[in-house]
């Protein structure tokens, strides 16, 4: 056939047009070949692994503190012309500026301004320029910004599912399509999240100017300094708590009980009343009716440790007026109604040989005198505003309570906080007398928290030398006692806040700064653990890095486990303490306190935990005995640091930090990994004698998850350093590993001696054998009322009793057919005289003084 112009046409016209129909075909039909093409597709633009990378790396590197910009300095500086000749007449600011585009500031003329004009001229100009300006807390922070491969993986699942309840065709293909849609999304997040941060720095920064110029009193103006109270702290409406005490019945409603003025609600400024009339030093709880039994033991521990310390227990109305009765017997009653016996089953199987109600032998042994407490209760329920009330959920209560508390020296507690020294020792230790506050370490766990999270609470802080308010005003800048810390380098835990003690004289901005912090849900919540890590993260925050904590991390506290077969590291020669409780040692050995209480596990009895390792090898008897008594102290170990897992500044390039992890997943394992996901009870490792623990603390199942192991050597951290030096570049994880070469790390071992252990043996007594049962004390007036009351009553039953034997006989001699004449009247008076009876023996009895509630049935309040 003659290929013509016109056939050749007409034949590519058909092979175009099938071909187009079989792309076609394919494309909708097949998933398999439509999601290649789309991968091919996104491994050349910005939806593909390197691609993300590079995102994730430009967004950090934007969030850095180290670029965050001072807007509140560069308006203030920037003000129109006008304005500065205004203030050069009125002896306001001065400075000098160039074009807009190349201002200069001529800083030595504002330093020979006085600090007070500084406050004026900067807070007036602000107001002018910002006469709108509210505390946010309802700013959305999303943390997953900083890892896009994150973000697009939740979203193409979310689009999945979409898709499946829509019923479209091929559901399980992401589309390039729906990449752009979910990039847009990611866009709209990063700039949210980019206005979040920027919202939160320049109120902490405000903050800090507002500490500056008010609290530290630079500034006059009341007009001024009530308006800023009330915009940057709206959740507080301006009263004080009112203060009851427990045992006196002292009433203080108008001010702080020791204080030398009263406070006038509405005219004095609540901080300066409150910094100028806190007093004295004291024991702070905030707790609730949740709390009470553990309260009462509490209280009767520090009456074992001769407090002399007042406390006030802080609540908003939620420990009822039995619970309060129940408190106040526990800090007034004599001491042999305090230890009677009788109030506890107790006190005869735990420790026999320690004898309670031998009070002159106590004394003697223990030196216990076992004082009366000088106890308040405190309710700040009106002091927050009704916009805000729930906003400070359970552990927040601390930071209020810290904050409105009328000592100046605060000792906070836990309910569940068990303090081993005399109370007052921790103001006499050194670390609180040269700083003013006294914080305490947490577990030294291996548990990562992220950059975001470390550089958002970086950027809150004081971190610009140069071109910022903190320069204007003299604010120091954070320094590496804050960003070195263990936190910052990369672990999630810190801070353990069972016992934090501050002077708020010298403290007091700091102790505000956690109110803000706090209230900001994200990512301050997700970030940390309760208020644990929020006390020194508000104290660096309000440009205050005066604080110090104890010099070792906390230790697991308990019995040194000595049995080979009941050891986790069998074949090692690192030593173990498995414990519930974490406790607190100080730089000198003394050990100070424990947090959880003094049982052995709070959360159930042996029963539940009998087949877990090791109770399996052990004897049920002694397996019981171990869970009904308190912890035995004898020993504690704290396990080796943590190497940094970041360097200090926050890299913006995470490939260390990444490489470091990756090395952690080729070192041996540990008894909790090898275990995490099996199912299999034969199947589950118990013990390894292959190695050495490889992490100071390992998590078991015990006690509900609360049990903690820990080892004081542990195969040592060291190639870290020498595989990810300054020097050294990166490595893979392989070539890490072949430079791997066994050695040790050792942590702190502690051995008790045998009297502090018959203390603690003696103390933890006296927590357990606490008890909301209590025999109630009566005065002489009210013994004497209630024994005529008694007297009268049988008096009057005896009376009606021998009417009732009238009648009786009377009966008889119907029976016999005696009946005398008057018979029926005398029935019908003795069956009224009968009825009178019963209802005086239907008349309830006075509730002698000696009467015992059973348990959970509190008695009513007095009227």
């Amino acid at each position: 056939m003659r290929l013509t112009i016109r056939r050749i046409i007409l034949a590519s016209l058909a092979f175009f047009i099938v071909t187009s129909c079989i792309f076609t075909y394919i494309f909708s039909g097949s998933p398999g070949l439509s999601e290649m093409m789309d991968v091919v597709y996104q491994r050349q633009d910005k939806f593909s692994i390197e691609g993300f990378r590079e995102n994730d790396i430009s967004v950090r590197r934007e969030l850095h503190y180290s670029n965050k910009q001072d807007h509140i300095f560069e308006d203030f500086v920037q003000s129109d012309q006008s304005k500065i000749k205004q203030n050069k007449q009125s002896g306001g600011i001065r400075r000098r500026l160039g074009s807009k585009a190349e201002t200069t500031y001529d800083l030595s003329e504002w330093e020979q301004l006085p600090i007070g004009e500084q406050c004026g001229a900067f807070f007036n100009h602000w107001r002018q320029k910002n006469p709108d300006w509210k505390y946010s807390k309802d700013l959305n922070y999303d943390k997953s910004i900083t890892d896009k491969g994150f973000f697009f993986r939740l979203q193409r699942d979310r689009v999945r599912e979409q898709k499946k309840s829509a019923k479209r065709p091929n559901p399980d293909v992401i589309t390039v399509e729906d990449n752009i849609a979910i990039e847009e999304e990611y866009k709209r997040i990063v700039d949210m999240t980019m206005a979040t941060q920027r919202n939160m720095v320049e109120t902490t920064s405000l903050i800090r100017l507002f500490g500056k110029c008010f609290l530290e009193k630079n500034n006059k103006d009341a007009e001024l300094y009530e308006d800023l109270a009330k915009r940057f702290f709206p959740y507080i409406n301006g009263q004080l708590p009112s203060f009851e005490n427990a045992v006196t019945g002292e009433s203080v409603v108008d001010g702080y009980p020791g204080a030398t003025k009263p406070y006038e609600f509405g005219k004095d400024h609540l901080f300066e009343y409150m910094q100028d009339n806190s007093n004295g030093k004291g024991i702070l709880i905030s707790a609730s009716n949740r709390h009470a039994r553990d309260l009462i033991k509490l209280i009767r521990l520090l009456r074992g440790l001769n407090n002399k310390l007042p406390i006030q227990i802080v609540h908003k109305g939620d420990i009822t007026a039995k619970n309060r009765d129940y408190l106040k017997m526990a800090a007034s009653h004599e001491v042999e109604d305090f230890l009677d016996e009788s109030l506890a089953t107790e006190y005869k199987s735990i420790y026999p040989e320690i004898n309670l109600q031998d009070v002159k032998e106590i004394k003697k042994t223990f030196g216990s005198e076992f004082p009366k407490q000088d106890l308040w209760f405190v309710n700040i329920k009106e002091t927050i505003d009704n916009s805000y009330k729930y906003e400070f959920p359970g552990y927040a209560n601390k930071l209020l309570a810290l904050f409105f508390c009328s000592f100046r020296d605060v000792l906070l507690f836990d309910a569940d906080t068990i303090p081993l020294i005399e109370p007052e020792e921790f103001f006499r230790m050194k670390e609180y007398t040269s700083k003013g506050a006294y914080f305490f370490r947490d577990r030294s766990l291996r548990d990562f928290n992220d950059y975001v999270e470390t550089n958002y609470f970086t950027n809150l802080m004081p971190t610009r030398a140069q071109n910022s308010m903190e320069q204007l005003f003299k604010i120091p800048v954070v320094t590496a006692h804050t960003l070195n810390n263990t936190y910052m380098a990369g672990w999630r835990h810190l801070q353990e806040s069972g016992v934090v003690a501050i002077d708020k004289s010298k403290h007091f901005l700091g102790i505000l700064m956690t109110l803000p912090i706090s209230v900001w849900r994200e990512p301050v919540r997700s970030s940390i653990w309760g208020d644990k890590e929020l006390y020194w993260i508000a104290f660096s925050a309000a440009g205050d890095e005066n604080y110090i904590f104890n010099e070792n991390e906390a230790a697991s506290v308990g019995e040194l486990q000595v049995s080979r077969n009941l050891v986790s590291y069998n074949n090692s020669m690192t030593r173990e303490v498995c414990s519930t409780h974490p406790g607190h040692v100080s730089a000198d050995g003394q050990l100070l306190w424990v947090n959880s209480g003094f049982n052995y596990c709070k959360k159930n009895g042996h029963f539940r935990d009998r087949n877990k390792f090791p109770y399996t090898n052990m004897n049920n008897n002694d397996l019981r005995s171990l869970f009904d008594n308190p912890l035995h102290i004898t020993h504690a170990i704290v396990p080796p640091p943590l190497p940094n897992l970041r360097s200090v500044g926050n890299e913006i390039d995470n490939t260390k930090e990444t490489e470091f992890k990756k090395f952690w997943k080729v070192r041996p394992k540990d008894v909790d990994e090898i275990n995490e996901y099996v199912t299999d009870a034969d199947q589950i490792v118990n013990q390894i004698d292959g190695w050495n623990p490889q992490k100071g603390w390992v998590k078991t199942s015990i006690c509900s998850g609360y049990m903690y192991c820990a080892f004081d050597v542990v195969d040592n951290y060291s190639p870290f350093h020498e595989v990810f030096g300054p020097n050294s570049g990166f490595l893979d994880y392989e070539k890490a590993l072949s430079k791997f070469s066994p050695g040790q790390d050792k942590g702190k071992f502690f051995e008790f001696p045998k009297e502090k252990v018959n203390y603690y043996k003696f103390l933890s007594k006296v927590w357990v054998t606490g008890s909301t049962k209590f025999k109630l004390i009566e005065t002489q007036e009210e013994k004497e009322e209630r024994e005529r009351t008694e007297r009268e009553r049988n008096e009057k039953i005896k009376k009606l009793s021998d009417q009732k034997m009238v009648r009786l006989k009377s009966k008889l001699k119907q029976v016999a057919g005696q009946e005398d004449p008057d018979a029926k009247e005398s029935a019908e008076k003795e069956q009224v005289a009968e009825n009178d009876v019963v209802q005086v023996q239907n008349v309830e009895r006075p509730q002698r003084k000696d009467h015992r509630p059973e348990p959970g049935n509190p008695l009513e309040k007095k009227s």
